[in-house]
């Protein structure tokens, strides 16, 4: 909602004084939240993610179908997780943002392209195949399983995309074990 924006300090939107909430027939409204952030009462759409939340990485609910007007604008240092086929992303959704969107390569709605920089968001946007993993803190790994007559395993092949300085490795990938890292896996990311 446009009423939220340049409101930098904003870390999380309640209603009732909840983070959760979602209307009822003894508590209608139209509107509900999800970890502090706004949405309409079904949440299918998804109307303010606050501008000072520190979260490193916001998974999209399945649901939402609609970005409304300025919903991550002003956000920083933000990664952005898609499921599924595209929302529908209003122009202004991502204004004056440093966030990075991921969705899923291949999913109905979404540009066909290697990732980069996005004019039409005017964000940097990463489609996510089988192989890609996103850790926890925004960072795109490129994995292959390994099986063997005992175990499968994982390695991490290479990274595909970091947003900050650092870089949280994960134990498992899919259920397995991150067994080992390729010899220049990490190699050319300077911010690091």
């Amino acid at each position: 909602l446009p009423c939220f924006n340049n409101c930098g300090n904003l870390k999380s939107i309640k209603i009732g004084g909840k983070d959760n909430f979602t209307p009822s027939f003894s508590s209608p409204s139209n509107y509900s939240t999800l970890n502090g952030v706004l949405f309409n009462s079904d949440k299918t759409q998804l109307k303010k993610y606050p501008e000072g939340k520190n979260d490193e990485l916001f998974k999209v609910p399945q649901t939402v179908s609609k970005l409304d007007n300025g919903c991550f604008a002003n956000t920083k240092n933000l990664a952005i997780q898609f499921f599924g086929a595209a929302p529908e992303i209003h122009e202004n959704a991502f204004v004056n943002s440093t966030a990075v969107v991921y969705y899923p390569k291949g999913a109905e709605g979404w540009p066909d392209f290697d990732g980069g920089y996005f004019d039409e968001w005017g964000v940097m946007a990463y489609p996510i195949g089988e192989q890609d993993y996103v850790t926890e803190d925004g960072v795109i790994l490129r994995f292959h399983k390994e099986n063997s007559s005992v175990n499968s395993s994982v390695t991490i092949d290479n990274v595909i995309y970091i947003p900050h300085e650092s870089c949280t490795i994960p134990s498992t990938i899919g259920g397995y074990p991150v067994t080992s890292i390729g010899d220049f896996a990490f190699s050319g990311w300077s911010g690091l």
